[in-house]
């Protein structure tokens, strides 16, 4: 059996499902087969990867040998190429090598790999940064602020840890790091992320949408982003379905919305507008008022209250379109658990389950009329709101 796991590790299915599918199932068969010993292992260790990953980053490692995959590098051409003494090289190389960052042949020669190449890219540098300066010192201080609150789950976002590990009174967004590389870093990451991201359009019926004459002589708004930025997602749904008729509209407050590129926005007939959406919501009987995650970053008093404005803006037929992830009640991922520790830790916030998303909206005087899940490795779904 160990003979035909190595023949499959050289040859992996190239279907996305099926790797999906497989890949969770080694590991669920990785742990079954761990010892404490192991356990021991993976737990005190791996504070070492990401250190690490952020060495070959500096040094210009993961770049080097990206820059062609076929080539073979021997310790001696890779020390000289990188201008790195040879033992301390070797080290990094050997350890990075044991995780499957880079590869290293049976002669000694190292060579790229898929995860090499990813490392090799702005988006993966800026977050090993992004995680390594700012995520990891929350994640230590974790345990410490808990103890300090008692225990109970964090609703305030002015105490986390991320203020106890930062030494500041502010929330993260309103944070500035002592070094300046920081907040680059950090939205080269999030740029990465969004180009790789599948669309909510995917798997939502975007004829639900549809505007009726009269809605389109009386000049109804079809679409409202709510805190959404630059409007990427406007422009996104412009591009992909240029029939959807009616104005779109992308909301967000002043600073942001003044970063925004008119020109590009006019171009795809998307209107901007400064607005803070904890105030009253002032386009009214929009058909869609869209919040891409939103959400998670707030506890749930706080997103009550950006749903009540927006409640109370809403026609009889008009929906709410919460893009988010939606957990599993039992059996959430090892990455969705994840992503909710970082919430948990940084803005008090939480990645919620499907009763939860429920319990949320019918406090907030809504229900769920459909949740339209368009990926399925992460959770990543369009929960379609309407009046109770």
């Amino acid at each position: 059996m160990a003979a035909q796991l190595r023949e499959l590790a050289q040859n992996p299915p190239q279907d996305a499902n099926e790797r999906r599918e497989l890949h969770e199932a080694a590991r669920l068969l990785y742990m079954s087969l761990e010892t404490p010993f192991d356990a021991m292992h993976r737990l005190f260790w791996s504070i070492y990867q990401l250190p690490a990953t952020q060495i070959g980053v500096d040094m210009g490692l993961f770049r080097t040998l990206a820059e062609d995959a076929r080539v073979e590098w021997t310790l001696a051409d890779l020390s000289t190429r990188l201008k790195v003494d040879r033992t301390l090289l070797y080290r990094v190389l050997r350890y990075l090598a044991s995780f499957g960052l880079v590869s290293e042949s049976t002669d000694g020669t190292y060579h790229a790999n898929s995860t090499t190449q990813w490392l090799s890219t702005p988006g993966a540098e800026g977050g090993t940064k992004h995680y390594l300066k700012t995520i990891s010192p929350v994640a230590h201080a974790l345990p410490e602020t808990l103890r300090q609150q008692g225990y109970q789950n964090p609703t305030n976002h002015l105490d986390t840890a991320f203020q106890k590990a930062h030494n500041t009174e502010v929330s993260a967004y309103s944070w500035t790091p002592s070094d300046p590389t920081v907040i680059p870093a950090f939205l080269e990451f999030m740029k990465s992320q969004r180009a790789s991201q599948r669309s909510w359009t995917e798997k939502f019926p975007l004829e639900t949408l549809r505007l009726s004459q009269s809605d389109l002589e009386a000049n109804r708004v079809v679409f409202v982003d709510v805190g959404g930025a630059s409007g990427y997602q406007c422009v996104s749904l412009r591009q992909s379905h240029p029939e959807l008729s009616g104005r779109i509209v992308v909301q967000d407050q002043e600073p942001v919305i003044a970063r925004a590129n008119e020109a590009e926005l006019k171009k795809h007939q998307i209107e901007s507008m400064a607005h803070n959406f904890f105030q009253p919501q002032p386009i009214k009987l929009a058909k869609a008022y869209y919040l891409r995650n939103i959400m998670h970053d707030w506890p749930d008093a706080k997103c009550v209250e950006i749903l009540r404005q927006l409640r109370d803006a809403m026609a009889e037929d008009s929906v709410i379109l919460i893009d988010e992830n939606v957990l599993p009640d039992v059996g959430a991922s090892w990455k969705q658990a994840q992503k909710d520790m970082q919430m948990i830790s940084v803005l008090a916030a939480v990645e919620r389950s499907v009763s939860e998303w429920h319990h949320l909206l019918k406090s907030a005087g809504l229900k769920v009329k459909k949740i339209h899940t368009y990926d399925e490795d992460i959770g990543d779904s369009v929960i379609e709101a309407a009046l109770a």
